[in-house]
């Protein structure tokens, strides 16, 4: 069978649109209209975008930023995993916030305790460690795997979606990881973090980079550029900086003002 230049034309912007599915349909659809092809072509084109399924979205990421994780047992394992440490590097991390022992840190959608049993040791036990989540399955193996390591300086908070649940200037760190992107008023949200700040006290935020390659993570259109993090927090009232040493995430620090 001998193929024309039309036809090949069209397999190959054929499969640049169903390519260009992944990233939805609307953007698909764009890139159909922007060439210029004979009529017949760019119907037949056009026919089996349409007919093409929707991309799913991931059972955990919705279009909507917030979402549960009920299935404790399903993201401890993802949480607690070695490829989660070379990724994440959480003693690299604590280490540059040069936490002091006696503070008081709160972290904020702690998931499986992850960083919250690694600052329950950087305070030390004249120091407080706040394991706030939405999830009462994740905060109760929190509790349950602080006592069996004897963390007693390691607590827990049910929160809302809407409210860390945290007393006005009561502790010196929020620290809140690959969790931000999930808060649909952040303007509010971090008002609350900051009001629970001491003097000198910081929020951190740890998130994934918009351009980083992930084989699990929230998606590229649901994670935030560290300049939109810090510039809320600025808005807030935050001086900040910006750290870039982790892989695929960036560090913003946000300190209380005099």
């Amino acid at each position: 069978m001998r193929w024309g230049r039309v036809e090949l034309l069209g397999l190959i912007h054929l499969g640049e649109l169903c390519l260009s599915i992944q990233e939805g349909r609307e953007a698909a659809c764009k890139k159909l209209a922007c060439m210029k092809l004979p009529i017949t072509l760019f119907l037949l084109l056009a026919a089996s975008l349409m007919a093409q399924p929707a991309p799913e979205a991931s059972p955990n990421h919705s279009r909507q930023h917030s979402h549960r994780f009920g299935d404790t047992e399903r993201w401890v394992k993802a949480w607690e995993s070695p490829e989660r440490d070379a990724q994440q590097q959480p003693d690299e991390v604590i280490r540059r916030l040069e936490i002091k022992s006696g503070q008081v840190v709160a972290d904020i959608g702690a998931g499986s305790g992850y960083f919250a049993r690694r600052f329950a040791t950087a305070v030390g036990p004249t120091g407080e460690v706040l394991a706030v989540d939405i999830e009462p399955g994740l905060l109760e193996y929190i509790r349950h795997r602080a006592e069996q390591e004897g963390q007693a300086n390691l607590t827990t908070v049910l929160a809302s979606e809407t409210d860390p649940k945290l007393a006005p200037r009561s502790v010196d760190l929020v620290f809140v990881c690959n969790t931000i992107h999930h808060f649909d008023d952040r303007p509010a949200y971090i008002q609350l973090m900051k009001s629970a700040l001491r003097p000198g006290g910081r929020v951190v935020v740890v998130d994934y980079r918009p351009e980083a390659v992930l084989e699990h993570g929230p998606p590229a259109w649901m994670r935030l550029p560290a300049a939109t993090i810090s510039s809320e927090l600025e808005s807030a009232g935050l001086a900040t900086e910006i750290l870039e040493f982790l892989p695929v995430q960036y560090v913003v620090i946000g300190k209380l003002r005099p």
